[in-house]
């Protein structure tokens, strides 16, 4: 054995870009958060065009890998403003997103089902314009084969906290699947008052993994007296060893 590395598997980042470039047609760049920045491949490409860039990565040797391509390719005039996050992205989720202002797209690129992450979001963050929301779902794959699987991650009253026991469900097919994502957002909608204007996706060969955009805008058709003001911005500060920081200043 040489022991020759094993190929990257970029998870079909065709079809990741093809989305998100779907969805950025259909608002106006501002502030994006990407709870799952992974080494930056999509964001440096994809979101040069908005003003901030909030990116959440856990894993050290990601994270290190994300500072070092942020610091590449996204300096100089007109590049964003990229504050990066080295933490789990529920800790992100509950300490720091309802403070950033004027998010208008939400990047879940998960490894697994971030059903429960999704609905976690919306616990403490609500739009305020229209928002692009790109996710990968591989949600899919334990319903593949009949097993037990906790279809509390598909109802967002109970999906943050992920409650609920795990039920014996027969395989569901691509499409049925679809239905049953398509309904959580329905019901998420519904539950925190927002309005879905789209939903539209495709998936991966093998039809294991996939990649949706969905588009919400405030319902105009609702008086929420009890929504609080939109936040202020959240600067992204110095960061010591371990800790919230960001990339380096614009020239």
């Amino acid at each position: 054995m040489t022991g020759a590395k094993k190929p990257i598997d970029h998870g079909f980042r065709e079809l990741k870009w093809l989305l998100r470039q779907r969805l950025l047609a259909g608002i106006t760049p501002a502030v994006a958060v990407d709870l799952y920045a992974g080494e930056g491949r999509i964001l440096t490409e994809l979101y040069r065009g908005f003003r901030q860039v909030h990116a959440v990565e856990k894993d050290p040797d990601k994270y290190d890998r994300l500072q070092r391509r942020i610091a590449l390719r996204l300096q100089g005039p007109g590049r964003p403003l990229v504050a990066t996050y080295r933490q789990d992205n529920r800790v992100f989720i509950r300490e720091r997103l309802a403070k950033i202002a004027d998010v208008n797209l939400l990047d879940f690129d998960a490894y697994g089902n971030p059903h429960p992450l999704i609905a976690a979001v919306f616990q403490v963050w609500t739009p305020h314009t229209r928002t692009a929301i790109a996710v990968t779902d591989a949600g899919r794959i334990p319903l593949l084969r009949a097993g037990r699987v906790n279809l509390a991650h598909y109802r967002p009253g109970t999906a943050a906290e992920a409650k609920g026991r795990p039920a014996r469900v027969r395989p569901l097919s691509a499409e049925e699947y679809e239905l049953l994502v398509q309904g959580f957002w329905r019901e998420l909608a519904e539950r925190h008052r927002f309005a879905l204007l789209d939903f539209f996706g495709a998936w991966a060969p093998g039809r294991r993994v996939l990649y949706y955009g969905v588009w919400i805008e405030p319902d105009r058709n609702l008086v929420d007296r009890d929504r609080p003001p939109c936040p202020q911005p959240l600067e992204p500060q110095p960061h010591g060893p371990g800790e919230p920081g960001q990339a380096p200043p614009r020239d």
